[in-house]
């Protein structure tokens, strides 16, 4: 941290300031000649979680990260400051020790408010620390009920990929095209246009300065070598983004190098562009570099650099689809009256039958086609339960893997066009398993594995895996973890399941002979008991947890007349998920704004 001398303009980010805004003209100017400027450079740490608190900070350009301890001892991220927010702004008054860790993810610009020129101006003017207090109380309710604002990237650095980096500059010319008017591109040809002094480093930070504040969306781009243009955007931006053409991304980049071992804390994403459809290698690519995530964009697409501006700004839209067995064709029916009403889905996920839905959208299937694929695995070729001797499970299970390898091939899950994951249960471990990675039909196989009906799948740990739905038949919560959507929305299949029961002993004790031969004698009535597969497939579908709490929409399609092994009222499943998401569509008020989000851009 560097103090730099006197500051002229802290008097504008005083009167601009929530906290300070409120005190008098007179209050303002005096702090103001009190503030020191300070140059945090990107990586550095302005404070330390516990360590004495005496001053607030000012920042007056750039972006900081809050991070506090976790109960594993490592730093855990909790909010990103932007340009006008304060910090540390409780020590003024409390000298407690500071309550979180303060680094710069860029090269940051802020000002200095000691402790004792704060005292000095509470003496002279003490209706000051009233005015003071009640803003700290006021923000401190809101942010209690849920309503902290929230932190938005203004600079994107896009850094050339691979080798041969090809593509960079026309996708900054698209993300800034596709945002609109108020975006900029700026290269080192701008700031050569624009400065008699060049590189030059305070004339180039006032400059950088100036076209942030005057547009919302900076799109820097780093020169295709390591010049001091391309250090400076890698350190100026709130993100960096490395962006090849898949060809070339089977090697690092000159740059992508330097960016490794920069270590500023920015976060950094892969943009892979693609000029042909199905992809693969992904898993190698991101193998060679260290990224938060990936995403998949074909040259031009603006639904595909929409797609992207919606993740990066945190108002992406996740779905979510539970278990269920063959209720699952309710998923296509919501899916269809999703799409009909121009709901765009970011990210998708799901459990057992969930997850076989989740993976045919992730991959750029069309309605049609994931309707036919699911239908032809579970109901044209037969019944799924090919029956063998119950030594591991009902089922041989011959029948649904050749399906699902048939369906998704030697795909991997990072090549996904969509962000997707799907869950299994570990019976290893006890816990649930997340499958963002590897062999996609394999993850599916798992998540669908219900236990007894079906083997179980190994993983190459040697871990047992089965139906996710065992642990969490709707998975919110790895949802919000792995992807944090602006918005997210969950389809629960759970319902009531009408389960006979009124010859079922309430002893526990019941001869399967005897319920045998009454289905077999057709003199006789059968026994209303419950069959095994009807308790084995409920079973994988019940979870304790009310994973429903996070969604901000949740469709239950009324399907308590269809049992989970009615695969043959495919169709009738489906309808009932369309009417009742169609229903529900027109019904809520974040439809607009989903819409959107899908129809025009959607601002940083």
């Amino acid at each position: 941290m560097t103090i730099t001398g006197p500051g002229h303009d802290a008097l504008i980010h005083l009167q601009a300031s929530e906290i300070f805004g409120t005190l008098s003209p007179a209050a303002l100017s005096a702090l103001a000649e009190s503030m020191e400027p300070v140059f945090l450079p990107a990586g550095a740490t302005l404070m330390v979680e516990g360590d004495t608190a005496t001053d607030a900070f000012i920042v007056s350009a750039g972006r900081l990260a809050v991070f506090v301890k976790r109960a594993d001892g490592s730093d855990g991220l909790v909010a990103e400051i932007r340009t006008g927010s304060i910090v540390g702004e409780m020590s003024l008054i409390s000298g407690e020790p500071r309550s979180a860790t303060v680094r710069a993810l860029r090269d940051s610009h802020l000002y200095k408010l000691s402790h004792e020129a704060f005292h000095a101006q509470v003496v002279a003017d003490p209706p000051v620390l009233l005015a003071f207090t009640r803003t700290l109380a006021k923000r401190l309710n809101r942010s209690i009920h849920g309503h902290s604002p929230r932190s938005d990237l203004s600079v994107i650095t896009v850094v050339p990929a691979g080798e041969p980096a090809t593509g960079h500059r026309s996708f900054a010319d698209d993300l800034a095209r596709q945002f609109g008017s108020s975006a900029i591109v700026v290269d080192s040809q701008t700031v050569r246009d624009h400065l008699a002094e060049g590189l030059d480093r305070s004339a180039l930070t006032a400059f950088l300065h100036a076209v942030e504040r005057e547009h919302d969306l900076m799109v820097l781009v780093a020169d295709e070598g390591t010049t001091e243009w391309t250090r400076r955007c890698l350190r100026h931006a709130d993100l960096n983004v490395l962006v090849g053409n898949a060809t070339g991304l089977m090697q690092l980049g000159s740059v992508e190098s330097d960016l490794a071992t920069a270590d500023s804390g920015t976060p950094v994403e892969l943009v892979i562009l693609h000029d042909e459809w199905p992809n693969t290698g992904t898993a190698e690519m991101l193998g060679l570099r260290a990224v938060r995530r990936h995403h998949h964009i074909k040259p031009g697409s603006s639904a595909d650099i929409d797609r992207f501006i919606r993740i990066v700004s945190g108002r992406s839209v996740g779905l979510v689809l539970s278990g269920g067995g063959a209720r699952g064709f309710a998923h296509l029916g919501v899916m269809r009256a999703l799409l009909e009403a121009e709901i765009p889905i970011d990210h998708i996920g799901g459990a057992s039958i969930g997850s076989s839905v989740a993976a045919a959208y992730a991959f750029g299937w069309d309605w049609e086609l994931m309707y036919e694929w699911i239908r032809y695995v579970t109901v044209d070729r037969g019944t799924l339960v090919d029956f063998s001797f119950p030594a591991i499970s009902l089922a041989r299970g011959d029948k649904l893997t050749s399906g699902m390898r048939q369906g998704y091939g030697e795909t991997q899950i990072e090549d996904a066009w969509y962000e997707f994951f799907c869950v299994s249960t570990d019976l290893t471990i006890g816990g649930l398993r997340v499958h963002k990675t590897g062999p996609l039909w394999r993850a599916v196989r798992a998540s669908v594995a219900i236990p007894g009906i079906f083997p179980p799948v190994r993983d190459d740990d040697g871990h047992v895996l089965v139906d996710g739905g065992v642990l969490s038949n709707l998975p919110t919560a790895v949802m919000a973890d792995e992807f944090s959507p602006g918005t997210m929305i969950a389809v629960d299949l759970q319902g009531t399941f009408r389960l006979p029961s009124a010859d079922l002993s309430s002893d526990g004790v019941a001869s399967g002979w005897q319920v045998a031969g009454r289905r077999l004698a057709p003199w006789t009535n059968p026994l209303e008991t419950p069959r095994i597969l009807d308790i084995l497939s409920r079973c994988s579908s019940v979870s304790l947890e009310d994973a429903t709490a996070v969604a901000d929409l949740v469709f239950r399609p009324p399907l308590d007349d269809f049992g989970l092994l009615e695969f043959t009222a495919h169709q009738a499943i489906s309808d009932a998920g369309y009417r009742h998401a169609a229903e529900a569509l027109e019904q809520w008020d974040g439809v607009t704004s989903l819409q959107a989000r899908n129809a025009r851009r959607a601002g940083l």
